[in-house]
């Protein structure tokens, strides 16, 4: 019997009358034991094939024991078999191993004492077989009980999803594979954003301008033209006229056809005459040359003074018209725009005290209006139009508070998607950008009265303390009857100061001469 079987031989018995053949025999006796195993199987067993359906990887195992201790006398090879969940093989071993040529009888167990790369498909028949079993051969017979492994966990290639994408960018497309279980990103899954920076309106036509709310990011790697540019505010106003713009048009228009119908009636008149005007063809007068004046002042061939008469040029003055009424809409629209710019700026402003401190809000505020008064002051250098989101000074004192970046937008900065940068462009307005220096003098003007309100008892203690101490006295109010008496007792006093007032005035007066006296 094998050295790895213990137990009695196995007997077997079948009934005397038995008629079935199929019928198994009877097991008489003892079942016997398996006592060789390897001592043990790795618990990791990575998939290393990103092909979905198969298995590449290594399988680790330890040496064979026997009864507990590690003894590969009796073994001659190890068999990896694909099995399912209930321990049956599949096919042939998908890998050998031969015992090692030196192995120490009593050593401790190693997991990985044995390695071997296995390659298999776990399509069609093999997709029930979920993980492998080692067994072991002695004495050239394979033993009917082996060691399991882990669980085959098949590596399959993650999926680009729009939601890993980080802000500015979007998915290359819908359903992308990635490379490996984990994507890259936002390399291999996403495509950067474009935006309306390096966008030239102009391409679309003269009466195109950038948009003043421009999107931080295009919908896709290149922007569309109609995501950065509108028609200009005048162009769309009379290309699409209102209901009071079509009224005025059709009066014009009426206008227009009456004036030409008075210019046929009288271009009627002077060639074929007007029998209830006096003047014209007639029976005595009818030759074409008898209508024309003999000479200036003499109206007895144009009574009216047909021949100094003309129309106004209607066309140039429906041109002009509509000219001036274009300029007054562009100017109350651009004022307009400006009263929301200057809101949003004010507001924007305000909103610093909420993040900050006084003391770092002053600082922030004090910076962002020496580089406005600047750019002010030299509006045609560059330098003064590029701001380095990476700068030491301006990162930790200017746009570590929040708002700031907003602000800076308001007034005509754009993000370079090339550097890190916010740049106003060479043929933007500087008006957005005085209306920014003017909101930030104004509350550095309330920061500075604060800070003075806060600051004098600290100068003039000795007034602090006076102010603290002072005790206000309130005096009860009087009663109906004492204030009467008091107003009486005021008249009786003014009364006898009259008196005493004519008696004096008398008495310094002698011999007629009046003396000297102080006035009161």
């Amino acid at each position: 019997m094998n050295a790895c079987i213990e137990g009695a031989v196995p007997t077997f018995s079948c009934p005397w009358n038995n008629s079935d053949p199929t019928r198994p025999a009877d097991y008489i006796g003892e079942v016997p034991r398996q006592v060789c195993q390897v001592c043990g199987v790795k618990a990791e067993l990575k998939d290393e094939d990103i092909r979905e359906g198969w298995f590449s990887g290594l399988v680790s195992f330890g040496a064979a024991e026997h009864g507990g201790v590690v003894d590969e006398a009796q073994v001659s090879e190890y068999r990896i078999y694909i099995v399912n969940a209930s321990g049956s093989r599949l096919g042939d071993p998908v890998a050998k191993l031969p015992k090692r040529a030196e192995s120490v009888p009593g050593e401790c167990c190693s997991g990985d004492t044995y390695q071997a790369r296995v390659e298999v498909s776990l399509l069609e028949d093999r997709a029930a077989f979920d993980k492998f079993m080692i067994f072991l051969v002695v004495d050239g017979v394979e033993l009917p009980g082996g060691a399991p492994t882990p669980a085959i966990v098949d590596l399959k290639p993650g999926q680009c999803q729009a939601a890993d994408c980080p802000a500015g960018f979007a998915l290359k497309a819908a359903g992308l594979q990635c490379q490996s279980a984990a994507c890259d990103l936002p390399s291999e899954c996403c495509v950067p954003l474009g935006t309306c920076a390096d966008l030239d309106c102009s391409s679309l036509g003269p009466d195109f301008i950038q948009k003043i709310n421009l999107p931080t990011n295009c919908s896709g790697e290149s922007c569309d033209q109609l995501e950065c540019c509108e028609l200009s505010e005048f162009v769309a106003t009379f290309d699409t006229p209102s209901t009071g713009q079509a009224s005025s048009a059709a009066a014009v228009g009426v206008l227009v056809v009456l004036g030409l119908c008075v210019c046929c009636f009288l271009a009627a008149t002077r060639v074929f005459g007007c029998g209830f005007c006096g003047f014209g063809s007639s029976k005595s007068n009818s030759s074409l040359s008898q209508i024309v004046p003999a000479r200036a002042g003499d109206y007895s061939a144009d009574p009216f003074g047909l021949d100094d008469f003309s129309l106004p040029p209607l066309e140039e003055d429906v041109e002009a018209a509509v000219a001036a009424e274009g300029k007054r809409r562009k100017e109350a629209e651009e004022r307009r725009k400006e009263a929301e710019a200057a809101g949003f700026i004010k507001r924007t402003v305000g909103v610093f005290r909420r993040f900050v401190g006084p003391k770092q809000e002053e600082d922030c505020l004090g910076l962002l209006l020496g580089l406005a008064q600047t750019l002010m002051e030299h509006p045609d250098d560059p330098q003064f139009r590029s701001l380095d989101l990476q700068n030491d000074i301006l990162a930790s004192r200017v746009f570590s508070v929040q708002g700031t970046v907003d602000l800076l937008e308001a007034a005509g900065f754009r993000k370079d998607r090339k550097t890190s940068c916010l740049v106003l462009r060479t043929d933007a307005p500087l008006r957005p950008v005085q209306l920014v220096q003017e909101a930030l003098e104004a509350r550095l003007n309330e920061l500075w009265e604060q800070r003075i309100e806060n600051d004098i008892p600290a100068m003039f203690p000795k007034v602090a303390e006076q102010e603290a101490s002072a005790v206000v006295v309130e005096k009860p109010p009087l009663s109906p009857e004492a204030c009467a008496a008091a107003v009486g007792n005021e008249a009786a006093e003014g009364t006898s100061d009259m008196n005493g007032v004519a008696a004096g005035s008398n008495a310094d007066t002698t011999d007629g001469a009046e003396l000297p006296h102080e006035q009161p």
